[in-house]
Protein backbone atom coordinates (compact mmCIF):
# COMPACT_ATOMS: atom_id res chain seq x y z
CA UNK A 1 0.00 0.00 0.00
CA UNK A 2 0.99 3.60 -0.82
CA UNK A 3 2.75 5.91 2.22
CA UNK A 4 0.31 8.23 0.95
CA UNK A 5 -2.73 6.48 1.43
CA UNK A 6 -1.55 4.17 4.88
CA UNK A 7 -0.86 8.21 5.87
CA UNK A 8 -4.27 8.71 5.26
CA UNK A 9 -6.08 5.65 6.61
CA UNK A 10 -4.39 6.63 9.79
CA UNK A 11 -5.05 10.12 9.80
CA UNK A 12 -9.01 9.17 9.21
CA UNK A 13 -9.09 6.79 12.22
CA UNK A 14 -6.92 9.33 14.54
CA UNK A 15 -9.65 12.24 14.00
CA UNK A 16 -12.33 9.84 14.20
CA UNK A 17 -11.62 8.42 17.61
CA UNK A 18 -10.41 11.32 19.16
CA UNK A 19 -13.34 13.37 17.82
CA UNK A 20 -15.60 10.65 19.24
CA UNK A 21 -14.03 10.07 22.33
CA UNK A 22 -14.42 14.32 22.92
CA UNK A 23 -17.86 14.48 21.57
CA UNK A 24 -19.11 11.45 23.86
CA UNK A 25 -17.10 13.03 27.20
CA UNK A 26 -18.46 16.46 26.58
CA UNK A 27 -22.32 14.65 25.75
CA UNK A 28 -22.13 12.59 28.32
CA UNK A 29 -20.98 15.63 30.90
CA UNK A 30 -24.37 17.08 29.77
CA UNK A 31 -26.39 14.11 30.03
CA UNK A 32 -27.87 13.52 26.73
CA UNK A 33 -25.31 9.93 25.70
CA UNK A 34 -27.88 9.45 22.95
CA UNK A 35 -26.91 12.93 21.70
CA UNK A 36 -23.57 12.58 21.80
CA UNK A 37 -23.65 9.26 19.98
CA UNK A 38 -25.41 10.79 17.01
CA UNK A 39 -23.11 13.95 16.95
CA UNK A 40 -20.08 11.11 16.79
CA UNK A 41 -21.69 9.07 14.33
CA UNK A 42 -22.17 12.48 12.18
CA UNK A 43 -18.72 13.33 12.73
CA UNK A 44 -17.75 10.05 11.28
CA UNK A 45 -19.08 10.50 8.38
CA UNK A 46 -18.33 14.12 7.80
CA UNK A 47 -14.94 13.24 8.55
CA UNK A 48 -14.87 10.07 6.16
CA UNK A 49 -16.12 12.65 3.07
CA UNK A 50 -12.74 14.99 3.82
CA UNK A 51 -10.62 12.03 4.06
CA UNK A 52 -12.51 10.98 0.65
CA UNK A 53 -12.02 14.05 -0.65
CA UNK A 54 -8.39 14.32 0.33
CA UNK A 55 -7.86 11.00 -1.69
CA UNK A 56 -8.97 12.30 -4.76
CA UNK A 57 -7.34 15.01 -4.57
CA UNK A 58 -4.34 13.11 -4.37
CA UNK A 59 -5.20 11.06 -7.25
CA UNK A 60 -5.53 13.71 -8.99
CA UNK A 61 -1.88 15.95 -8.48
CA UNK A 62 -1.00 14.51 -11.58
CA UNK A 63 -2.69 17.15 -13.67
CA UNK A 64 -1.11 19.47 -11.69
CA UNK A 65 2.20 19.38 -12.55
CA UNK A 66 1.31 19.66 -16.46
CA UNK A 67 -0.25 23.24 -15.15
CA UNK A 68 2.97 23.51 -13.36
CA UNK A 69 5.20 23.23 -16.67
CA UNK A 70 3.84 26.60 -17.78
CA UNK A 71 5.01 28.94 -15.21
CA UNK A 72 8.43 29.38 -14.71
CA UNK A 73 9.35 28.34 -11.00
CA UNK A 74 10.04 31.53 -8.47
CA UNK A 75 12.99 32.46 -6.60
CA UNK A 76 11.81 32.55 -3.88
CA UNK A 77 8.89 31.69 -1.76
CA UNK A 78 7.86 35.40 -0.96
CA UNK A 79 7.90 36.25 -4.61
CA UNK A 80 5.57 33.66 -5.40
CA UNK A 81 3.38 34.23 -2.72
CA UNK A 82 4.16 37.84 -1.56
CA UNK A 83 1.52 39.85 -2.95
CA UNK A 84 -1.61 36.81 -1.68
CA UNK A 85 0.01 36.83 1.70
CA UNK A 86 -0.25 40.57 2.31
CA UNK A 87 -3.98 40.86 0.57
CA UNK A 88 -4.57 37.78 3.36
CA UNK A 89 -2.66 39.58 6.03
CA UNK A 90 -4.93 42.61 5.62
CA UNK A 91 -8.02 40.89 5.44
CA UNK A 92 -7.68 39.34 8.05
CA UNK A 93 -6.71 42.00 10.44
CA UNK A 94 -9.32 44.56 9.55
CA UNK A 95 -12.11 41.57 10.02
CA UNK A 96 -10.23 40.75 13.47
CA UNK A 97 -10.56 43.85 14.47
CA UNK A 98 -14.58 44.32 13.91
CA UNK A 99 -15.02 41.24 15.45
CA UNK A 100 -13.75 42.47 18.36
CA UNK A 101 -15.64 45.24 18.43
CA UNK A 102 -19.31 43.18 18.42
CA UNK A 103 -20.43 42.94 21.77
CA UNK A 104 -21.67 39.25 21.79
CA UNK A 105 -19.08 38.38 24.74
CA UNK A 106 -16.58 37.38 22.22
CA UNK A 107 -18.07 34.97 20.17
CA UNK A 108 -18.23 36.54 16.77
CA UNK A 109 -14.30 36.95 17.77
CA UNK A 110 -13.72 33.20 18.78
CA UNK A 111 -15.27 32.44 15.14
CA UNK A 112 -13.09 34.71 13.32
CA UNK A 113 -9.78 33.39 14.81
CA UNK A 114 -11.07 29.79 13.96
CA UNK A 115 -11.12 30.92 10.54
CA UNK A 116 -8.16 32.57 10.66
CA UNK A 117 -6.33 29.30 12.19
CA UNK A 118 -7.81 27.41 9.77
CA UNK A 119 -6.82 29.70 6.74
CA UNK A 120 -3.40 29.90 7.52
CA UNK A 121 -2.86 26.42 8.57
CA UNK A 122 -4.41 25.29 4.73
CA UNK A 123 -1.82 28.22 3.18
CA UNK A 124 1.19 26.64 4.68
CA UNK A 125 -0.10 23.40 3.22
CA UNK A 126 -0.48 24.81 -0.08
CA UNK A 127 3.12 26.49 0.41
CA UNK A 128 4.78 23.23 2.02
CA UNK A 129 3.61 21.33 -1.28
CA UNK A 130 4.29 24.16 -4.04
CA UNK A 131 6.98 26.32 -2.36
CA UNK A 132 7.85 28.09 -5.31
CA UNK A 133 5.84 27.35 -8.49
CA UNK A 134 2.17 27.88 -7.47
CA UNK A 135 -0.63 27.42 -9.65
CA UNK A 136 -3.06 30.24 -10.03
CA UNK A 137 -5.69 28.73 -7.53
CA UNK A 138 -2.91 28.24 -4.96
CA UNK A 139 -2.64 32.11 -4.83
CA UNK A 140 -6.06 32.51 -5.20
CA UNK A 141 -6.74 30.61 -2.08
CA UNK A 142 -3.90 32.11 0.06
CA UNK A 143 -5.32 35.36 -0.74
CA UNK A 144 -9.38 34.86 -0.15
CA UNK A 145 -9.13 31.21 1.47
CA UNK A 146 -10.40 33.08 4.81
CA UNK A 147 -13.47 33.56 3.95
CA UNK A 148 -14.26 30.12 2.62
CA UNK A 149 -13.09 29.25 6.32
CA UNK A 150 -14.72 31.83 7.78
CA UNK A 151 -18.09 30.48 5.88
CA UNK A 152 -17.57 27.25 7.14
CA UNK A 153 -16.62 28.40 10.93
CA UNK A 154 -20.04 30.07 11.37
CA UNK A 155 -22.05 27.53 8.94
CA UNK A 156 -20.71 24.25 11.65
CA UNK A 157 -20.63 26.67 15.20
CA UNK A 158 -23.86 26.05 15.42
CA UNK A 159 -23.88 22.51 13.71
CA UNK A 160 -21.24 21.51 16.55
CA UNK A 161 -23.29 22.96 19.38
CA UNK A 162 -21.32 25.05 22.11
CA UNK A 163 -17.96 22.78 22.00
CA UNK A 164 -16.48 26.48 21.25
Amino acid sequence: MARPIMALIVSYLLVGVLGCAFLLAYWTHLGSAWLGVVRSVAFVVIMGGVHFVGYRLWKRQGAATIEQAEAPPSTSIWQAYGDAIKAAVAQQVVILLLASLVLDGGLMLRMATLAAAGSWAFNIVIVARRPRSPTPTDVLIVKYGFWLAALVSFVLAPIMGRTF
